[in-house]
C-alpha cells in the first residue's frame, strides 16, 4: 500500500511470491499513479523472513539506497 503524506491510500496491491522467489521493478512504472509523488510504501507479510531494499536515483546521476523501517 503507498500513502501521501496525509495517510490516503494512493495504491494499494497484493504480489504472492513462493519462497525464495523475489521481484524487482520501479514504482512508477508498475502504479503510474505514482509517479512524481512522496508519501510512504507499506509491506505487509505473512512470514516472518521478508528483506526490501529501496533504491532512488535522480536525473544529475545522483543515487542512494532507502533501508525500510520495521514495526
Amino acid at each position: 500500500m503507498f500513502v501521501d503524506q496525509n495517510n490516503s491510500t494512493i495504491v494499494s496491491d497484493t504480489i504472492t511470491l513462493g519462497p525464495l522467489n523475489h521481484t524487482a521493478f520501479l514504482l512508477s512504472d508498475k502504479y503510474p499513479a505514482l509517479a512524481n509523488r512522496a508519501g510512504v510504501l507499506r509491506i505487509t507479510a505473512t512470514t516472518l523472513v521478508v528483506s526490501a531494499l529501496g533504491m532512488q536515483a535522480s536525473a544529475d546521476g545522483g543515487f542512494t539506497t532507502l533501508l525500510p523501517i520495521y514495526q
